[in-house]
């Protein structure tokens, strides 16, 4: 098995430096918004798994405490990570759709714009091709 590779122009492939450093602190503020989520994503979840294994590993018979019924501690706290980690992600989701992607889409208009109508989407190309033939991209 081959895998042709063709060549592409760098130039035409990615905005200017002009352009980037114009929109330099918009990307710094989408990078600085992205990453506040996910670290109260990851707190929230983490604080309440970190209280779980706490009370877990503290001691023998605390966990089999009965709350409600046949309702024990360490099932309560097990359901109330089950529905935070839920309503987390959900929220996160929503959050980086609102706010993210709409940063995102402006940018990335802005960049299509720099480039002209020659750019890569106006020739029918969804987002910047990699020089290097890299696919993996994100964005």
């Amino acid at each position: 098995m081959s895998f042709s590779h063709h060549p592409v122009n760098p130039s035409a492939a990615f905005p200017s430096e002009e352009h980037l450093t114009a929109d330099g602190p918009e990307l710094g503020r989408l990078r600085r918004l992205a990453a506040r989520s996910r670290r109260r994503f990851v707190i929230a979840n983490g604080a309440v798994f970190a209280l779980a294994l706490l009370i877990d590993c503290s001691s023998d018979g605390l966990p089999a405490w009965q709350i409600a019924g046949t309702l024990t501690l360490g099932m309560g706290l097990g359901l109330l990570q089950a529905v935070l980690l839920l309503v987390t992600a959900w929220r996160y989701d929503r959050f980086s759709t609102q706010r993210c992607d709409t940063r995102a889409k402006i940018l990335r208009a802005r960049a299509d714009t720099a480039r002209g109508q020659g750019g890569l989407r106006a020739r029918g190309h969804s987002r910047p091709v990699d020089p290097t033939g890299w696919t993996g991209m994100t964005w």
